[in-house]
């Protein structure tokens, strides 16, 4: 019975020796394809990750190319607006010191807008023995802006806003002489539209007339040579250019500190030139 049993039991043995190895392959072979799925979905994973790097980069280089490129083009419109005004700043002054009858000019101003007709008031009084007399007259202006940037004609003066600074481009014709002073103030009166918009407008100024209000008389109290001086005192968004503008010119001082500027001079000649002004 002995010899018997010996080889039965070994093939029993064998037997299950190999069920056993058939569950460890088939085990393995279960992990490792869940180990092939996980290192798949990694890959994916990465692969997603990098072209989403890819695409945000490439957007944010693309935005900020654009931003440059439109910084550019904006400051070169605004230089060409500067130009445009200065020029127009030159003709206008014509219309009032050699009687030309019209003058015009173009000016690109597309994205940006032009508006005229904006309040700007200029009160000057003239200091006299028999005591001081004032007017305010309302000289308008002619102003361009695109984002913080402004420029803008006032009375023959251009200035240009950035932020919350102002330059004075153009100064106005209002030079101090302590012999004689002339101040010469351009009225702008607005016909048709005040506000365009487009890729070129031509601004149209024709003299209206032009007339002498100070002196009154050739003799007497009212005489420009009765005149101890005069002040001037500027309403308008670009105060501050005016206030420059004064502080550096020559004679005119602020003896108050109140932003009125006086000027010590023996005669006195104020005129005021009114010119129609149109937008097409």
């Amino acid at each position: 019975m002995g010899r018997e049993d010996g080889p039965a039991g070994t093939g029993g043995g064998r037997e299950i020796r190999r069920r056993a190895d058939g569950r460890t392959e088939g085990l393995r072979g279960r992990l490792s394809a869940v180990t092939d799925g996980r290192r798949g979905a990694s890959e994916v994973l990465g692969f997603v990750l990098l072209f989403s790097l890819i695409v945000t980069s490439t957007g944010l280089v693309f935005t900020a190319g654009f931003d440059s490129l439109e910084r550019t083009q904006n400051d070169r419109q605004n230089e060409n607006a500067e130009t445009a005004f200065l020029r127009i700043a030159t003709r206008f002054q014509q219309l009032g010191e050699n009687g030309a009858p019209l003058r015009a000019g173009d000016l690109s101003v597309a994205p940006a807008g032009l508006d005229i007709g904006r309040e700007v008031d200029l009160t000057v009084t003239v200091h006299l023995p028999s005591g001081d007399e004032a007017r305010t007259v309302r000289v308008g202006s002619l102003s361009y802006e695109l984002d913080d940037t402004a420029v803008a004609y006032e009375s023959n003066a251009v200035f240009r806003r950035d932020g919350d600074g102002v330059a004075v481009l153009s100064p106005p014709p209002m030079a101090c002489d302590p012999d004689r002073t002339i101040v010469s103030l351009t009225a702008l009166n607005a016909t048709g539209s005040t506000s365009i918009a487009g890729e070129s407008v031509t601004v149209i100024g024709r003299h209206e007339d032009t007339s002498l209000w100070f002196p009154f008389d050739r003799t007497g109290a009212g005489s420009a040579d009765r005149a101890t001086g005069l002040s001037l005192d500027v309403d308008s968004a670009n105060g501050d250019g005016w206030t420059r503008y004064f502080e550096r010119a020559p004679g005119w001082d602020d003896p108050d500190g109140d932003g009125v500027y006086t000027c010590d001079t023996d005669r006195v000649f104020v005129r005021r030139v009114n010119v129609t002004t149109r937008l097409v």
